[in-house]
């Protein structure tokens, strides 16, 4: 149904998959864009009642004279588009003497919301620190409790210094989602007025996938207790959390673009692979806990320190995508004149 297709009955159920489709239509007679403005088409979801922000949306321009200025450009993104230009015109026109920069710009991009995924259905977070490991109990003398007999047990009571509870891991970073879509578009120009070679410049690149959550940091070993004739150890560190993966870029599908085989020298096409998504930090470890100290001379001191936690590993970049396939669909002059022919004759109709 794009690019002059034709609908073929074999692919009529997966048609249905996409109906109802929610179309925008511009038809205008004339549209001028000024030096270093953009033209946007992009639709929202918004503009309809009860549709999702990842519904499927189409946009249609029609237009017979489309005036444009240096700097000039046409964006959409993430709506399958089809764009009906009668005759492109730069205004002031270039010459084959001027810097082939590109006067006018149309650009083809992914969606600014990520790409839907059952695994990836929302925005990456980063994990949470663990908490630190409780202090160990320094070492205190208790006198007995009292009784109707008279003190119970020992005449002082010793309880000795404990060790420092070890720190608690940080949480893992969550993986970033995929970039958002660059749909299909087909871009038919009937004519191509006042253009260097160059002049036009057809760009398409899927949106770059989000980064990966950082993973937390390991939470800290506590202290041991201070003892009398023993030194209570220190808790170990707890590890640090991985961090989350980068989602992969976006998707992209083709653009097509018919115009004249004369004006081929005059539009150049750039296809871009779209951005893997950052990978997160992995957290760092937690640091140990301070070993207690001893009073007494010759008392018993742990046998080994704490341990800092690990730290957490990095996560894996996201996969960038390939870029759009761009198709030039050139017009055969007879055909030409017949396409601009057509266009004067109809009524111009503002929607």
């Amino acid at each position: 149904m794009l690019a002059n297709g034709s609908i073929c009955e074999a692919d009529l159920d997966g048609h249905r998959n996409h109906l109802p489709l929610h179309v925008r239509v511009l038809r205008q007679h004339e549209i001028r864009i000024a030096q270093g403005e953009t033209l946007d088409l992009t639709a929202s979801h918004t503009w309809w009642d009860g549709l999702d922000s990842r519904e499927e949306l189409y946009v249609l321009l029609q237009v017979d004279r489309l005036i444009v200025e240096p700097g000039a450009r046409l964006t959409v993104r993430g709506n399958v588009c089809v764009c009906n230009i009668g005759h492109l015109i730069a205004d002031p026109p270039t010459g084959p003497g001027q810097p082939p920069v590109p006067q006018f710009e149309i650009h083809v991009r992914g969606t600014a919301h990520a790409a839907y995924s059952a695994l990836r259905d929302a925005p990456s977070e980063d994990g949470r620190d663990g908490l630190d490991g409780v202090p160990g109990r320094t070492a205190r003398e208790r006198t007995p409790e009292p009784s109707l007999l008279g003190p119970l047990g020992q005449a002082t009571i010793l309880e000795p210094a404990t060790d420092g509870q070890d720190g608690l891991p940080g949480q893992d970073g969550t993986r970033g989602q995929n970039g958002g879509l660059a749909m299909v578009a087909d871009i038919r120009i009937g004519r191509i007025s006042g253009f260097a070679p160059k002049g036009v410049r057809v760009f398409g690149q899927a949106s770059a996938g989000q980064p990966g959550g950082n993973g937390g940091r390991g939470g800290r070993g506590g202290d041991g207790g201070n003892g009398r004739t023993h030194a209570a150890r220190g808790g170990d560190g707890g590890a640090g959390g991985d961090g989350g993966h980068g989602g992969n870029g976006g998707l992209a599908g083709n653009i097509f673009v018919e115009l004249p085989a004369d004006d081929r020298d005059r539009v150049e096409t750039c296809s871009k692979d779209s951005l893997g998504g950052r990978a997160g930090r992995g957290g760092r470890g937690g640091d140990a806990g301070r070993n207690g100290m001893a009073r007494d001379a010759g008392a018993a001191q742990p046998t080994a320190p704490a341990r800092p936690g690990r730290d957490g590993r990095d996560g894996r970049p996201g996969r960038g995508r390939p870029g759009p396939n761009i198709h030039l669909l050139l017009t055969p002059p007879a055909a030409q004149a017949a396409a601009a022919d057509a266009s004067q004759a109809h009524e111009p109709v503002a929607t």
